[in-house]
């Protein structure tokens, strides 16, 4: 039903209408008052993330349908440095895994050492206000091993 305003009361009455005529109205039901909908939740547990030579895998639990967005960030010399970035659409309640490709700077700098990362992990709920959790992870290196 439409065109009731939130917090006011109403009661309701019926009435039936066939080819013999209109009925008389019915008693008025109970008071009923209507309330907006609840606010979806934006709560979700830190992510479990992984990391690869190329890239980040995280899976993520979201409470309903929302959108999620990572990004991946390092520092050097005092600048912030964008690692990756990824985002991806959920349509109900569960996990939802997210791929962050690390950029060529970044593979390039695991072939000499080991980073430490920021990941920023955002779930912002349909119709509700975004929730982020950060979280650091050591990236290993993937400096070649010779043996010989």
């Amino acid at each position: 039903m439409s065109g009731l305003t939130n917090g006011t009361s109403y009661t309701f009455t019926a009435t039936a209408t066939n080819t013999s005529g209109t009925s008389s109205s019915s008693a008025a039901s109970n008071a009923v008052t209507p309330t907006p909908p609840p606010t979806p939740s934006n709560v979700f547990p830190t992510p479990t993330v992984k990391a690869g030579a190329s890239a980040l895998v995280s899976t993520v639990r979201v409470p309903g349908p929302g959108t999620i967005a990572q990004i991946v960030t390092r520092s050097r010399a005092g600048a912030v440095l964008t690692v990756c970035k990824t985002s991806a659409k959920a349509t109900k309640a569960g996990k939802v895994k997210l791929t962050c490709k690390f950029n060529a700077a970044t593979r390039a700098a695991l072939r000499k050492r080991s980073l430490r990362v920021s990941v920023k992990t955002t779930f912002t709920p349909t119709g509700g206000r975004p929730a982020s959790k950060t979280q650091a992870v050591t990236l290993k290196s993937q400096r070649p091993r010779y043996t010989g």
